[in-house]
């Protein structure tokens, strides 16, 4: 810039440049058949079925569901290494033959 400061509307109006110059592509390659509907369907058809999907109250009840199996494989996951974590801590022997396979699961996403 060359020292002037961006009006306040500018401000406002630059973060969405991008999402919806997205939308608008996302419109365009499914009207002209770049991407077929099947595969992509238009914009007003994904928040027709959003609107859809919260009025019927189905939305909140699959992210209950869905926030309820993340936190319990979090647990899960989380309880394991940190019983594993301290069997290697406390008991040297448990580590040596632990510490291989644990090194090479860290790698793993």
């Amino acid at each position: 810039m060359t020292g002037r400061s961006l009006s306040r509307a500018t401000y406002v109006a630059l973060p969405w440049i991008l999402p919806v110059a997205i939308v608008l592509w996302w419109d365009l390659t499914v009207r002209v058949g770049w991407i077929p509907p099947a595969i992509l369907p238009l914009p007003e058809e994904v928040l027709s079925a959003a609107v859809r999907l919260i009025e019927t109250g189905e939305l909140q009840e699959n992210l209950i569901a869905s926030t309820g199996r993340a936190a319990t494989g979090f647990l899960i996951g989380g309880g394991t290494a940190l019983l594993l974590a301290l069997l290697c801590g406390l008991f040297p022997i448990w580590g040596n033959v632990l510490n291989p396979s644990l090194q090479t699961l860290r790698s793993v996403p």
